[in-house]
């Protein structure tokens, strides 16, 4: 088989990037037999390296949501002739005809009401209506993922195939060199840590708001660390912070590539938070629990999916919420005992091999 990965979001520090990363990766470890066809923008295609002889790197510039997608991209793939297409996306050239399948994470503009410009908008329900019109199987990370496919997109349940993502980051096999976070990021311990992009649907001007209640009314010491890249909604968060008096309390890392610091990170953070309206399936609470950390998240689509046992749930639309269930899991010391022991058996339901694996069989089961 001649099988194209489309892997434009290699690079850009997204949960799609780590998932298309992780897939390659093991997809190698497993497959020799099937030759690889991946598809690269200009500015990753440098920094990519084929994991193996039978993976080939290709080279385009075609950005999401471009009239390059629209014209650029099908010319290759045509020149290409793969037997079979994987859009790691929903995002597809809307006049391709071959046999391909599709990764869809997530439904976010359809479920969430965020502001988002008139043709981003029109363009996503054209394209995602036509990505699952026209793919032969449809990839979820999540039972959340597949039933909202189903309600909101009318997708039969036997084209939908579930399989989990795995670890961003995972444990090191050996120690890691001992990094001075104070030195290198301004972090002082105790903090609680977030991580993950500033989007809309993130929900962090309410952590904002419960962390601001944490620190006048449960008068914790904690910091508040926001790992993420530095975009368009870091600034509107920025002045949120102003407006709370939380300027010495809060700090943004930006997006980290080095991963002793990111490892440091996880393992001396006091908890893991996530806020989110949404999540396709929340990759940061896997890495939370495997290094130990306990983790308080909103109540929402996949998250006790993916968290079950491991995490203090809040309702993410109640800064009140947030802040108790925060507070709970900092001071109540068996109920962090709990989350950390049940989090340190969760993870290993996730390994990335399985979604390879998983994902192989896909990729037969469609060109038989």
């Amino acid at each position: 088989m001649r099988i194209l990965i489309d892997a434009r979001f290699l690079g850009t520090g997204t949960g799609l990037s780590y998932y298309t990363e992780n897939l390659i990766k093991n997809l190698a470890k497993l497959d020799d037999k099937n030759s690889y066809l991946i598809i690269l923008e200009n500015k990753y295609f440098d920094q990519f390296k084929p994991p193996a002889p039978n993976f080939k790197k290709i080279k385009i510039n075609a950005p999401h949501y471009s009239l390059a997608e629209q014209t650029r991209l099908p010319s290759l793939i045509k020149k290409l002739k793969p037997d079979l297409v994987h859009f790691t996306n929903f995002n597809h050239p809307l006049l391709f005809r071959g046999l391909c399948v599709f990764t869809i994470q997530d439904l976010i503009l359809s479920v969430v009401p965020l502001k988002v410009n008139f043709f981003k908008k029109w363009m996503y329900k054209l394209t995602i209506s036509s990505a699952v019109r026209k793919g032969k199987k449809i990839i979820v990370p999540s039972m959340n993922t597949k039933k909202d496919l189903q309600i909101i997109l009318k997708v039969k349940s036997d084209k939908i195939s579930i399989i989990y993502d795995g670890i961003v980051f995972p444990p090191p096999e050996t120690s890691l060199k001992k990094v001075n976070l104070e030195k290198e990021l301004k972090i002082k311990k105790p903090y609680i840590l977030y991580v993950g992009r500033f989007a809309p649907h993130k929900n962090l001007p309410r952590l904002l708001e419960a962390f601001h209640l944490l620190k006048n009314k449960y008068n914790i010491n904690h910091q508040l660390v926001l790992v993420g890249s530095k975009d368009k909604d870091y600034l509107s968060l920025k002045q949120k912070v102003v407006q709370l008096n939380l300027e010495d309390a809060v700090v943004f890392t930006g997006f980290l590539k080095d991963e002793k610091l990111f490892e440091r990170l996880y393992r001396e953070a006091s908890l893991l938070v996530l806020p989110s309206l949404y999540e396709g399936f929340g990759l940061s609470v896997l890495d939370a629990m495997s290094r130990g950390v306990p983790i308080a998240c909103s109540e929402i689509s996949s998250l006790p999916e993916i968290a079950g046992k491991t995490a203090q749930f809040f309702n993410p639309q109640d800064p009140i919420d947030i802040a108790e269930k925060i507070d709970a899991v900092l001071n109540d010391n068996i109920l962090r005992e709990k989350l950390i022991r049940e989090g340190l058996k969760q993870y290993k339901k996730f390994p990335w091999e399985k979604t390879a694996q998983e994902t192989l069989l896909v990729y037969k089961d469609v060109i038989k």
